[in-house]
């Protein structure tokens, strides 16, 4: 941040000396680099589980515990992690030990698979169906990247300061969700989900959209899609006013008794009124519930 001076001149708020900045950052370098090194050389448990998130594989058991979980782990008690979990995983996934990473996951959580390192010939060929198998993950992510960089040189950075910035912390993302676009309507720059305390202690990511936490909602990709969704612009302006009582309970039922995420209950309902403009808005929801449940 910058003040001006009684010339008009911007000048730093701290009055620091850039030479001594300049100095700081090079040394901060150099104390870094031996911890950069080992990180660009060395993986860890988390680093791996990662891979096979961005290779498809989601999902939990009846526990909750992650099926990637249950699959690094597998993993690292045979062959170790050393040379990453996914040369041993898509050798046993050629091998025939299963179908798809999902049900290899399963078998290993039930100690039915047995894995190995591959060498020559058939551990290049792991190397490649694994490498196949991440790329649609990372340009997902180079993609999202893309997105936001579009949006941001597109909107910008609010004008006004300071930004208002707002925190939605109920534990329960369905009311995380009302609170968050109220925030927005009333001209929220920042709306930040705090996420539930001590879930970085916690030696797993939670799935799926969660509805109780402590001082925070559980940080969850779901969680993440149905808060981007619902403060997206577009399908709010079609929904505005479209929403009444029944409609909200057969969405409701669509996610908690058929199992269906909201995002796609959504999704459906938004597709469902751009097909019937002709439908008063009051009557909607039970023309809805007709539709869905006969």
């Amino acid at each position: 941040m910058s003040t001006a001076n009684q010339n008009g001149q911007a000048r730093p708020k701290l009055e620091l000396d850039p030479i001594v900045i300049r100095k700081a950052r090079s040394l901060a370098r150099k104390a870094g680099a031996p911890v950069v090194k080992i990180a660009k050389t060395h993986t860890t448990v988390s680093v791996e589980r990662a891979v096979l998130r961005l290779a498809g594989l989601s999902g939990a058991d009846h526990e909750g515990e992650p099926w990637v979980n249950h699959l690094v782990d597998s993993v690292r008690d045979e062959v170790g992690l050393e040379h990453g979990v996914t040369t041993p995983v898509f050798d046993a996934l050629r091998r025939g030990e299963a179908p798809d990473l999902l049900t290899l996951a399963q078998k290993a959580a039930a100690g039915s698979v047995s894995f190995r390192l591959p060498q020559g010939r058939e551990g290049v060929a792991a190397q490649r169906l694994a490498l196949r198998s991440v790329r649609p993950g990372m340009a997902r992510i180079d993609r999202n990247r893309a997105t936001r960089d579009r949006l941001i040189k597109r909107h910008g950075n609010p004008r006004q300061r300071p930004w208002i910035y707002l925190i939605v912390a109920t534990g329960d993302i369905y009311e995380d969700i009302p609170q968050a676009q109220t925030a927005a309507r009333e001209g929220a720059d920042i709306i930040a989900v705090i996420r539930s305390t001590g879930q970085s202690l916690l030696d797993f990511v939670p799935e799926g959209a969660t509805r109780e936490g402590f001082a925070g909602t559980y940080a969850t990709q779901e969680n993440f899609r149905l808060m981007r969704a619902a403060l997206d612009p577009a399908p709010l302006a079609k929904l505005t006013g479209r929403i009444d009582s029944a409609a909200m309970i057969a969405m409701n039922a669509q996610v908690e008794l058929d199992g269906q995420s909201f995002a796609a209950v959504a999704k459906q309902f938004v597709r469902f009124c751009q097909t019937e403009q002709h439908v008063p808005e009051r009557s909607l929801g039970r023309l809805l519930c007709a539709v869905w449940y006969g």
